[in-house]
């Protein structure tokens, strides 16, 4: 049997050599759109992430919109799972996050991989 608490932490490890540190606002109101910044939610955590960018073929205008990005987040250190209604913080700029998928093999979550969308 597979050890995915294990995966876990080798996938932080992995992200925390090539990523970035980042701050996620739990429970954030995204401003996103309407011209007014966001607001902070009550709680935050700073995991460890990569970006990437969305290559031309997966961009459709509408669920994937140029600039969007790519976000693996890691998933240890009591991380809650980020929700739509969150703010990502990359490079001190404030992202919406538009979707979220957690890589979770028998129920152990090993990452998240976040489309995240920023309000410029």
């Amino acid at each position: 049997m597979t050890d995915y608490a294990a995966k876990a932490v080798s996938a932080s490890k992995l992200i925390r050599s090539k990523g970035q540190a980042m701050q996620i606002e739990f429970g954030a109101i995204s401003g996103y759109g309407s011209g007014t910044p966001d607001v902070p939610g009550s709680a935050s955590k700073r995991p460890w992430g990569v970006v990437t960018e969305y290559s031309l073929r997966d961009i459709d205008g509408t669920q994937i919109r140029v600039g969007d990005k790519r976000v693996i987040l890691e998933a240890l250190n009591g991380m809650p799972t980020p929700q739509t209604k969150d703010s990502l913080i990359i490079e001190g700029v404030s992202h919406s996050i538009v979707n979220v998928r957690p890589l979770s093999p028998a129920g152990v979550v090993v990452i998240y991989e976040l489309q995240a969308r920023s309000g410029a």
